[in-house]
């Protein structure tokens, strides 16, 4: 239906279905959002990449990787300029001015996600892109409201590229359950926020990273095999 390129963001149908998701239970789900050869490359780099740990206080902690090409290539096509009014066409939020994103892993008991609101600065919804080979067990997304603590819904989202979107609300918290088994959950996650980024401060950056990654990372890949 949408889909991040190398060469942009292609759009195959009406919205109106996303619309209607996103207003029913403030999610909606895009299958296969990274196009499948640039998910590989990007696959491979994460092979290659080492992690250290990342505490987020109070919420939770996880892997980060050591890799800044990948985290600038996917802000760069999460800020395409198509992209960011998909995302204002299908949520009504006409304040959506960027994305800001992070790669992260969650891969033994040491890693977890506890429940939070997000509400930070001028966030609105909340992305989260499946960076797997294969399906893991647990890792699931959950929407609660907050106070009450009814759930909402719970989301598995294991399929390579595909992707899961979130309203942030001080009326909604969300969590990521714990992961089970021996396959990692690894996910580009973030926000499309208002005023809080200056996501052009990058910008320059930004191009140089994807075009490593779209060229170099491919002929590593190769040679490799």
């Amino acid at each position: 239906m949408i889909q991040l390129r190398k060469d942009g963001v292609a759009n195959f149908a009406d919205v109106s279905a996303l619309q209607e998701e996103f207003l029913r239970t403030r999610t909606f789900r895009i299958p296969k959002l990274i196009q499948d050869d640039l998910l590989n490359s990007m696959l491979g780099r994460l092979d290659r990449c080492t992690w250290t740990v990342m505490e987020h206080k109070k919420v939770g902690v996880e892997a980060s990787p050591q890799d800044s090409v990948l985290v600038y290539a996917l802000n760069f096509l999460a800020n395409r300029p198509e992209f960011l009014e998909s995302a204002r066409k299908i949520t009504g939020l006409s304040a959506i001015k960027a994305f800001k994103g992070r790669i992260y892993r969650l891969a033994d008991s040491t890693h977890y996600d506890s429940w939070h609101t997000d509400c930070v600065g001028e966030r609105f919804i909340g992305m989260s892109i499946n960076l797997g080979r294969v399906p893991y067990l647990g890792g699931l997304f959950r929407l609660r409201a907050r106070g009450s603590g009814e759930i909402l819904c719970e989301l598995p989202n294991t399929g390579p590229g595909d992707a899961i979107f979130f309203e942030i609300s001080e009326q909604l918290e969300h969590m990521v359950t714990a992961v089970e088994g021996a396959v990692p959950k690894t996910a580009f996650a973030g926000w499309f926020v208002g005023s809080d980024w200056d996501y052009y401060r990058d910008v320059r950056r930004i191009p140089v990273a994807l075009a490593s990654l779209t060229s170099r990372s491919v002929s590593e890949d190769a040679s490799a095999s």
